[in-house]
C-alpha cells in the first residue's frame, strides 16, 4: 500500500490562505506536522527554500485538542517558547500581552485554564470533604 502523502508537492504563496479538508486518517495533520518539523518526511520538505528538519521558528501550530501547560496562566503559555530565545523579561511580557489582546484575552493574563480551575477546585473539594470525615469519625 502506498504512503498516505507519497507524490505531495504543495506551493503556498505568501498571505494565501490554504484549507486542508479531508477524511479522518487522510494524513492532514501528518502533512502539517511535516511542515512545522513535528515529524520527518522521507524526502526534502522547504519552507520558505530552507530543508526542514526540526521544529524552528516562523511557523505556527493550531492543535486540534488544548495544548495549555494547564498550571501556568494564560501570559505564562503564551510566553513559554520565549524563555529559549534571548530576549529580555520584558520584552517578553510585553510581546505576550500584545499576542493576548490580538486574540481577545486582554485582561486575562493572569487567569489559568478553565480545567486546571475545575481540576483544582475538584480537589479542594476532596480534601474538605476528607476532613470532614475525619473531624466527624
Amino acid at each position: 500500500m502506498a504512503p498516505v502523502l507519497d507524490g505531495i508537492s504543495l506551493d503556498v504563496a505568501e498571505n494565501e490562505l490554504v484549507v486542508l479538508l479531508g477524511r479522518s486518517g487522510c494524513g492532514k495533520t501528518t502533512l502539517l506536522n511535516i511542515i512545522a518539523g513535528l515529524e520527518l518526511a522521507s524526502s526534502v520538505v522547504r519552507v520558505d527554500g530552507t530543508a526542514v528538519s526540526r521544529p524552528g521558528s516562523g511557523k505556527g501550530m493550531v492543535f486540534q485538542q488544548a495544548a495549555l501547560f494547564p498550571w501556568l496562566t494564560a501570559i505564562q503559555n503564551v510566553a513559554f517558547a520565549a524563555r529559549k530565545k534571548q530576549l529580555s523579561a520584558a520584552k517578553v511580557a510585553a510581546v505576550s500581552r500584545e499576542l493576548l489582546a490580538l486574540v481577545g484575552l486582554a485582561g486575562a493574563e493572569g487567569q489559568v485554564s478553565v480545567r486546571a480551575v475545575r481540576r483544582n477546585a475538584a480537589a479542594g473539594r476532596h480534601r474538605a470533604r476528607w476532613r470532614w470525615i475525619r473531624r466527624s469519625c
